[in-house]
């Protein structure tokens, strides 16, 4: 099951939180880091024992924040230009 791991405090580092999901067949982590290679302060894990994570760590006291894990919704890339007026995608023409 994939995980949304949030709100962990930004010196957290990455063995510390594999160390934390471990116990929950920890088999990836995405750490997600800004441009400058910071803790942006989430990531995304795939467990064996998600939904006991979940469960067990949600809500969690770590460095003083408390953590947010959920189940990890799968949202389509965004196209940022096609939000724009007036655009139309390549190969289409407006009516």
């Amino acid at each position: 099951m994939k995980v949304f791991i949030g709100n962990y405090p930004f010196d957290l580092e990455e063995e510390e939180l594999r160390a934390i999901l471990d116990p929950y067949g920890l088999s990836s982590l995405d750490f997600v880091r800004d441009p400058a290679g910071g803790s942006r302060g989430f990531a995304f894990a795939e467990l064996e024992r998600g939904e006991a994570a979940v469960r067990d760590l949600d809500e969690r006291i770590i460095g003083g924040r408390e953590l947010r894990v959920r189940p990890a919704v799968e949202r389509p890339a965004r196209n940022q230009a096609a939000s724009r007026p007036g655009y139309e995608p390549e190969g289409k023409t407006q009516k």
